[in-house]
């Protein structure tokens, strides 16, 4: 009974440190804040008769004392429930804690979204 009694008491230490634990990675979700975006600059990078290509450069500013690492990410603007820019990049990001990057985002505009979205 004494051996039980004392791996019982092992395991209660054990859950204890792991929830105390825990409790600072919980504190440190709760201060996350989220990332600033600003449009430094847009491209016209293609042209045709039904789409115009274009770049995005986008300064994205991580404010918080974890980085931002991403295998791939997909973006979708939507303008009165119309799809109006989207795309996705499978090459990933990665910010740095308190760290600051430009992304650039290829987007391609059809000329036909752009009449439906604001007809």
């Amino acid at each position: 009974m004494e051996t039980r009694s004392k791996w019982l008491k092992s395991l209660l230490f054990i859950v204890l440190v792991g929830v105390i634990s825990g409790c600072s990675t919980l504190s440190q979700l709760a201060k996350m804040q989220k990332p600033e975006a600003r449009v430094q600059n847009v491209r016209v990078t293609g042209l045709s008769f039904n789409t115009i290509d274009l770049m995005f450069d986008i300064d994205v500013r991580n404010p918080n004392t974890v980085g931002i690492n991403l295998n791939s990410f997909d973006y979708n603007l939507n303008i009165n429930g119309n799809s109006f820019l989207s795309g996705d990049n499978q090459d990933g990001l990665e910010i740095a804690a308190n760290g600051q990057k430009t992304v650039n985002l290829p987007l391609t505009l059809k000329f036909s979204d752009i009449y439906n979205t604001f007809s």
